[in-house]
């Protein structure tokens, strides 16, 4: 398959732009002209605005420090051993590896098996 440049449609050679956008990045297939003018564009803007990387905010002198964000609170699971559902599930005529991770569809599928 040829990448054709993202902004009109023609074919491109080289590798894409990552370009990042309301907290998603792309990748865009761009053209020369096309290249250019975001690179001149980017350009522009870097040189008026704010710079949010290196060096942090905290390093620079009177600036406001960003707030730290809680981490998000886990939905809490019933507690079940790998042994537990390995033992059910061969007691089931279901293969399980002897080692490793048990699949989350074991799992639930023992939980639901208990509480029934």
């Amino acid at each position: 398959m040829v990448p054709v440049c993202d902004a009109c449609g023609t074919e491109v050679e080289g590798d894409a732009r990552r370009v990042w956008r309301n907290s998603v990045f792309y990748d865009a297939d761009l053209c020369p002209e096309h290249s250019g003018a975001l690179v001149e564009l980017m350009d522009a803007i870097a040189a008026n605005a704010r710079r949010l990387g290196a060096p942090s905010p905290a390093k620079e002198t009177n600036a406001p420090v960003p707030p730290q964000q809680s981490p998000r609170p886990r939905p809490a699971k019933p507690r079940v051993t790998t042994a537990e559902v390995r033992a059910r599930a061969i007691a089931g005529g279901i293969e399980v590896n002897e080692k490793g991770r048990v699949p989350e569809s074991l799992i639930a599928r023992y939980l639901d098996e208990r509480e029934a």
